[in-house]
């Protein structure tokens, strides 16, 4: 059997949009390098960061509790939140509801539906979203 073998060696780079990166949360590839060295080197401050994002009931104590010994690791020890209530409602709270939380596309093209949060926050669960 004869294997396929490729002689080109890309290089080139495409890169975004500035629009795109304007509204990107990581805005670089140097942005995200020095994210993923912080969340290796100082975990506890870098994920406590990421979770103070998000709404809690009740802040953690601790960001994580590692006992390999035992073959543990957890992660917001104390802490108490709903990550549903976080998707939706908190996004309303925030001023968000008018934002599109979902979007379908269907075919034909022009088959296109949008959800806000509101939208979906007055919803009855169980009802189809027609």
């Amino acid at each position: 059997m004869a294997e396929i073998t490729s002689m080109m060696d890309e290089t080139r780079k495409f890169p975004p949009p500035q629009g795109f990166v304007d509204q990107a949360y990581i805005k670089s590839r140097e942005a995200y390098e020095a994210m993923w060295k912080e969340s290796v080197e100082n975990p506890e401050k870098f994920w406590g960061g990421v979770a103070s994002e998000l709404f809690w009931f009740k802040k953690w104590d601790q960001v994580n509790v590692e006992d390999f010994k035992n073959a543990k690791l957890q992660w917001f020890v104390g802490g108490k939140t709903n990550i549903t209530y976080n998707c939706l409602d908190y996004q309303v709270e925030k001023g968000r509801g008018d934002k599109v939380a979902i979007l379908f596309q269907g075919e034909p093209d022009d088959d296109v539906k949008k959800y806000t949060y509101k939208d979906l926050l007055r919803k009855s669960p169980g009802l189809p979203m027609s």
